[in-house]
């Protein structure tokens, strides 16, 4: 299956790529159903209390894929729709959120197929864009430490793309790029503790066949590529969490050669160098997608694996060992998730056909209704 997956854009991010491949293995059971008009895909969320998140992905709005931004809010029991401003014709879409309050939002993401970067802030009533650099590419995610400090990260479709904002402007940063033919990268993820300490990861390519981890670290005044292990020759971190300098767990997907077949992967930083963890396994094929981090000694989780179809997949960390948490056992994977308390995370995703999410307790997931489409 891994030689037999083509993938045909120049770039695509750690998610994408996980769930290309879970795809591929999954329509060997069934053929997947495209989107329908009007179907919701969520893609991040974050969480500044147990009753109040935000979620941001897309709406499909035709069967050609086209689509427009998507906002939602989560008050403790259900979710309320916040529109969002129209960019294009050509559509839109938000890939990644950071709230600091319930009136401070930053969220990211891309106009068009990923032709321009995006930004938008939410003061708790309104979404408002900002304006932005004159360049291409796609934002992934976001990370503020206060309402005058964010760092963004994603691709410009051959390179990875680092933006900073300052509470009034955008701007670009450099980035130590593994770029130029045939060589290509982009960072899916980011975390930031100060403004003059931030972790990023994703993906690279050195040739026309090979995707590799990569990761590196912010210190105020430029990035820094670390190393990390690749299992395989497809692999991707997706999501980093860090709790301090030295403690960091970074989530994706790869082909570590004791799971014959596409296997979740994390990494954990020790403020030196990453490290390769073993999460536990389905025996199926599986990607984790998100992950947060509210301690050293514990961590959540999650993505998907394939049983026939997708089927969301959480996990937990203790410190020591990954381990499988309860539930939901129904179709659908899991994007983004947030964690104000260690008994109450919220994730998202899609089901398919729709948005999906799902709430941890303590003790299992359960999924929870989305605001239905107008």
């Amino acid at each position: 299956m891994r030689r037999g997956l083509r993938l045909t854009s120049g770039l695509a991010t750690g998610a994408a790529l996980a769930a290309a491949l879970l795809t591929a293995t999954a329509a060997q059971a069934q053929t997947p159903r495209p989107a329908a008009a009007g179907s919701d895909e969520l893609s991040a969320i974050s969480c500044t209390s147990t009753h109040y998140c935000i979620a941001v992905g897309a709406q499909h709005v035709n069967r050609l894929g086209a689509g427009t931004s998507l906002a939602l809010a989560w008050n403790g029991r259900g979710w309320q729709e916040l529109p969002t401003p129209a960019t294009s014709k050509s559509g839109s879409s938000l890939a990644g959120i950071d709230c600091l309050s319930a009136r401070r939002c930053i969220a990211v993401g891309s106009i068009g197929s990923g032709s321009k970067t995006l930004a938008e802030r939410w003061n708790g009533t309104t979404w408002r864009r900002l304006p932005m650099p004159a360049h291409d590419g796609a934002l992934h995610a976001v990370s503020c430490t206060s309402a005058r400090r964010c760092m963004a990260v994603g691709s410009d479709h051959v390179c990875e793309l680092a933006e900073q904002w300052n509470g009034t402007t955008w701007r670009l940063v450099s980035t130590p790029s593994p770029c130029g033919p045939p060589q290509s990268g982009g960072l899916t993820s980011v975390t930031c503790l100060s403004g003059s300490s931030c972790q990023a990861v994703g993906n690279y390519m050195p040739d026309n066949e090979t995707w590799l981890t990569l990761a590196e670290s912010w210190n105020g005044i430029k990035w820094t590529r670390r190393g990390t292990s690749s299992p395989g020759d497809l692999a991707s971190l997706n999501s980093v969490s860090c709790v301090s300098a030295a403690r960091c767990m970074a989530v994706g997907s790869g082909f570590p050669v004791e799971s014959r077949g596409q296997a979740a992967i994390a990494e954990s930083w020790n403020g030196r160098a990453w490290a390769l963890l073993s999460p536990s396994r389905r025996g199926a094929p599986a990607t984790l997608n998100g992950v947060t981090c509210l301690r050293a000694a514990w961590c959540m989780a999650v993505g998907s694996f394939t049983r026939g179809a997708l089927f969301p997949q959480a996990q937990t960390w203790n410190g020591g060992i990954w381990q499988m948490a309860q539930g939901p056992d129904v179709p659908g994977t899991l994007s983004g998730m947030s964690c104000p308390a260690q008994d109450r995370c919220l994730a998202v995703g899609s089901s398919g056909l729709d948005d999906f999410a799902a709430l941890w307790n303590g003790a299992r997931w359960r999924s929870v209704t989305s605001v239905p489409s107008p």
